[in-house]
């Protein structure tokens, strides 16, 4: 066991971590919070255990997709997908960020 007596960390997310946010973010974040207040009960109204244990199926579970397979949906460039990613971005590891922007056109 770790310090904190866990067995498994926490995640940042889960754990309202200011760490996944780069530096602009966290300048930028006193404004967003004030703007979420009205809605903070309905976040969890089911309970911590269930929002943060569906958020993590989400993101983990087998998709019945692969995103790497989806085709141009503007094969004639009539619009456009924009993606915000980053070398900062604490959710997604830039890593993954660079290996799908490499594969996608």
């Amino acid at each position: 066991m770790n310090s904190k007596g866990k067995y498994f960390p926490s995640s940042s997310v889960a754990a309202h971590s200011p760490e996944i946010f780069s530096a602009q973010d966290r300048q930028l974040a006193p404004r967003f919070d004030a703007s979420q207040e009205p809605y903070r009960a309905q976040i969890r109204q089911q309970g911590e255990f269930e929002s943060i244990h569906r958020d993590m199926i989400i993101g983990f579970k087998t998709w019945e997709f692969n995103p790497m397979d989806l085709e141009d949906p503007f094969p004639n460039n009539e619009g456009s997908v924009h993606i915000c990613q980053g070398d900062e971005a604490g959710l997604v590891p830039v890593v993954l960020q660079r290996y799908v922007a490499e594969r996608l056109p």
